[in-house]
């Protein structure tokens, strides 16, 4: 595939043994070389563990195998460009920017990354940004005719009837509401991390690099090597937490640096790098609140007093309304509807401790996660059991449309194969 983490997974650290370079195949106007197709073959070869020195027929199939992927890949581009397929510039650098960031976090460190790939993020960035696109226009193409496919009645009935024994069993899952509480820090934890906040933009006022105070003084692990770089971001996609930091961010002009700025995660300062329309691209220093184990009491009772509330008669979900600082749940009163247990994200792997002991309507007592702390209510649960049309009719018809989904792009590639030019100059 055009896929950019393929193609960066192949570093001179990957790949041994010197190509004479050639073009194997022509699609259209674009070229595929033998050095295209021994870079993938060779990522995917240490991905499914075959050795080219004990196997060199199981590879030499490999090798086939992925020229006859490239020229599907470049044969949709050739049909998504003929079909007038649109991607931006913005959706190409958001994409670059989180490919950027899951490396760094891959490698450990920017500096790493780029000692790896022998070169700065910029000259990576313009050296696949055309990958990038390409493989973005094959993908919008992808989506348009997944979309368009749709699953009748009839078509349905006669799914399950023919897959019934082979669909998956539907494991346990949960009906839940929960109500969130952010930790009230006190005032002297309070001030004490806005007092370092507004030192560090001190700092930056008066001439320090961005970059290098992110990386001295930053509590956001996660793009702290990186300069604090978030990348492109468009508006409207922050939670409703952290508002008042999309308001902030959209306000400046490229380069400048904002006040501090208060959300539940704590004191942040934002630089806007770029700025498109309704797409920014900042990075940001996070000062966490560093809460007492006073404070982190006083939440836990103040959910017990909620939790008694609704035991003695108020509703779960006008109690919500009122306290819970999961703001998009908050609304719903409290609703979060059906989780699958072994979906839980990782930050919230004490739902995974607490749900399974929950009788049907019964609140938990509060318990606390990455996010803050919690008291959930059971609303309904389902256990692991084998999936029928009854009980489970939404899952079988989205197993059925994706089925019938590749089935139906498969006989479009098959079609567009026809369609366009091909030449095969040369065999591996």
């Amino acid at each position: 595939m055009l896929c950019i983490f393929l193609i960066f997974s192949f570093s001179g650290a990957l790949y041994s043994g010197e190509i004479v370079d050639r073009i194997v195949a022509v699609v259209e106007d674009e070229i595929i070389l033998q050095s295209e197709v021994e870079m993938l073959a060779q990522t995917y070869a240490i991905q499914l563990k075959i050795d080219p020195r004990v196997d060199p027929e199981k590879y030499d199939n490999l090798r086939r195998q992925v020229l006859e992927q490239l020229i599907d890949q470049y044969v949709l581009l050739a049909k998504a460009i003929e079909d007038s397929v649109q991607i931006t510039d913005e959706e190409v650098d958001m994409v670059l920017d989180q490919q950027i960031k899951d490396f760094i976090e891959q490698f450990g460190s920017q500096e790493e990354m780029e000692k790896k790939f022998g070169m700065p993020i910029r000259k990576l960035k313009s050296i696949y940004r055309e990958d990038v696109r390409k493989k973005g226009l094959v993908d919008k193409l992808r989506q348009k005719m997944i979309g368009e496919v749709k699953i009748t009645g009839e078509e349905l009935e006669k799914f399950y009837d023919t897959m019934k024994d082979s669909l998956p069993e539907v494991p346990d899952r949960y009906d839940i509401s929960q109500i969130v509480k952010i930790t009230d820090p006190g005032d002297v934890s309070k001030k004490r991390a806005l007092e370092k906040a507004q030192m560090i933009l001190e700092k930056i006022k008066n001439g320090a690099d961005f970059f290098e105070i992110v990386k001295l003084y930053s509590d956001d692990e996660a793009t702290k090597e990186n300069g604090g770089l978030i990348g492109y971001i468009k508006k409207g996609t922050f939670d409703a937490s952290i508002r008042s930091f999309e308001n902030a961010a959209f306000a400046l002009k490229p380069g400048e640096v904002s006040d501090v700025v208060e959300t539940p995660l704590g004191f942040h300062i934002i630089k806007v790098l770029d700025k498109k329309e309704d797409v920014i691209n900042v990075q940001h220093i996070l000062i966490k609140i560093t809460r007492t184990e006073d404070d982190n009491a006083k939440i836990v009772n103040f959910l017990k007093e909620l939790k008694n509330r609704i035991e003695s008669g108020e509703s779960f979900e006008s109690v919500a309304k009122e306290n819970s600082e999961d703001l998009d749940a908050k609304r719903d009163g409290g609703k979060i509807g059906w989780i699958y247990i072994e979906n839980i994200q990782p930050e919230l792997e004490q739902f995974k401790q607490i749900l399974p002991y929950l009788k049907i309507g019964e609140i938990s007592e509060p318990f606390k996660t990455n996010i803050g702390y919690h008291i959930v209510k059971l609303e309904n649960k389902t256990e692991k059991h084998k999936m029928t049309l009854e009980t489970d009719r939404e899952t079988v018809e989205r197993i059925a449309k994706m089925t019938k989904s590749n089935e139906e792009f498969n006989k479009f590639v098959e079609r567009a194969r026809k369609e366009v030019y091909i030449e095969i100059k040369d065999q591996l």
